[in-house]
């Protein structure tokens, strides 16, 4: 049987459901190459697998005060792979990020979930300007 690459669709669910089962275990799931591989060498897969899992999402509970599961689901999501989308491909996707982010509060918030890492200081500055750090500070705060 030969491999084939997961659509989006099926990466977003697996990506959430391996998040609710434990958010430290990728295993045995297609969640552990996107994580791992796809940022890099599938990037418009990754994209749109992103895109997904946020859409799955109503916009309040990115901001609520008590933990929810898209601030789960969604925050190892912005620190691993749109970090890693961002550090092999950031010329190629952050104007998309920068629409995105304009028009959808969740996408500024998973914009303020990212470091810098190896993202090029061009793209870092654009991810800064276009990031919404309102929750994240407020969760950095003792």
């Amino acid at each position: 049987m030969a491999w084939t690459t997961p659509t989006p669709a099926e990466l977003a669910a697996d990506w959430i459901a391996s998040r609710r089962r434990n958010a430290d275990d990728t295993s045995g799931s297609w969640a552990q190459f996107l994580l791992m591989d796809f940022p890099e060498q599938e990037p418009d897969l990754t994209w749109d697998t992103i895109k997904l899992v946020v859409e799955a999402y109503p916009g309040p509970d990115f901001y609520a005060a008590a933990e929810t599961e898209a601030q789960v689901v969604c925050g190892v999501l912005a620190a691993g792979p749109l970090e890693d989308l961002l550090c092999f491909h950031g010329h190629r996707f952050i104007e998309r990020l920068e629409d995105e982010a304009r028009c959808d509060p969740r996408m500024a918030w998973m914009l303020g979930g990212t470091w810098q890492s190896q993202m090029l200081d061009e793209i870092w500055k654009r991810v800064q300007l276009a990031a919404d750090y309102s929750y994240w500070n407020r969760r950095a705060q003792p």
